[in-house]
């Protein structure tokens, strides 16, 4: 895991940046979850507002897939994506930003997955994720929210990483469901949004299913045998 923002507690590295225009980005929160919004509502002015993330170093990584979630409300211009590898940290008006597309919301505030953007092929040392809001007068200003920003890789050394392996991997209600179709037991480690391991388990050939007690949240589940690897995410509801 590279970096996994859920504005649940610090900003983590994230900045909310006005490039013109009177509404930011801020923190909102609905039915106690957390998340970035942005909404030019009733502004008599135009914006042009960004979300960035902290920088990262996509030189020591392959294989790096970005997912998050989005929600949104109101007409106005589409929420925009850009990846760059040469953003000073100060203003994003400075650099070139190469735009990536996402799965949106079809609105109602309905929370909807990215589906997952790869980011191989690019490269840098100092590469930043920039999320672009904009509104205006004539287009109207629609409500924009994201959350469970995920950016994943595997790192350039260790144990090889595939997306070919024969296992399939979900959570249902309390219960972790795992089919494995390798012919060899995996060890499977589970680790919440800050890193920490909170759940291992051996998993044998086969279909298997066990209970658990992980709080609401995004986790990250890694399954390895001596020879390969795979990682995934689950959404505990």
């Amino acid at each position: 895991v590279i970096f996994n923002q859920d504005w649940e507690g610090e900003m983590n590295g994230w900045t909310f940046v006005t490039v013109y225009g009177n509404k930011p980005w801020t923190i909102g929160s609905y039915n106690g979850n957390k998340y970035a919004n942005a909404n030019g509502y009733n502004d008599d002015v135009n914006n042009d507002q960004w979300c960035l993330s902290p920088a990262f170093n996509l030189n020591n990584y392959h294989g790096v897939t970005l997912t998050f979630m989005n929600a949104m409300k109101f007409t106005g211009p589409d929420l925009e994506l850009y990846f760059s590898n040469d953003y000073d940290g100060q203003d994003p008006t400075t650099a070139i930003w190469q735009k990536l597309e996402f799965t949106m919301s079809e609105g109602n505030y309905t929370w909807t997955e990215s589906g997952e953007i790869s980011l191989d092929g690019l490269h840098g040392s100092n590469c930043y994720l920039g999320f672009r809001y904009t509104s205006s007068i004539e287009e109207g200003a629609a409500a924009w929210e994201i959350d469970d920003i995920l950016l994943t890789a595997t790192s350039v050394t260790g144990v090889n990483e595939t997306n070919s392996m024969e296992v399939s991997l979900w959570n249902y209600d309390n219960e972790i469901f795992v089919v494995n179709d390798t012919d060899s037991n995996l060890q499977m480690s589970v680790f919440n949004v800050l890193g920490q391991q909170v759940l291992t388990k051996t998993i044998a050939t086969g279909s298997v299913r066990f209970a658990h007690n992980l709080a609401k949240g995004l986790y990250i589940v890694t399954l390895r045998n001596n020879e390969e690897g795979m990682s995934s995410k689950i959404i505990v509801r």
